[in-house]
């Protein structure tokens, strides 16, 4: 984040918490019509499922840490991991083979 960017943010921002199934959600979705904790609890779940399968992924990839600064060259660096992945499993798939 450059300076810039830093001091264009607000100096606080709002948000709302709620309590669900006996977890506490923080969201700065205020409108609570439009965006009903039990929807907001789903899209949660949904999250942390994502969340933990990009961390599985990452793990197995052995890319627990990213050495890009930014967005397109992680992008970048996972996709090189992935592809590096994919060879090594066709080799090893081949080896077994011959």
């Amino acid at each position: 984040m450059t300076e810039d960017d830093y001091l264009a943010l607000p100096e606080e921002i709002r948000i709302r918490e709620f309590a669900a199934g006996g977890r506490v959600y923080v969201t700065t979705l205020m409108n609570s019509k439009t965006y009903h904790k039990k929807t907001l609890t789903k899209l949660y779940k949904k999250r942390w499922t994502i969340e933990l399968d990009f961390r599985s992924i990452k793990t197995n990839l052995g890319m627990e840490v990213l050495r890009c600064k930014s967005a397109e060259m992680v992008r970048k660096e996972s996709g090189s991991f992935i592809v590096l992945q994919h060879d090594t499993c066709k080799y090893r798939t081949f080896r077994r083979n011959e």
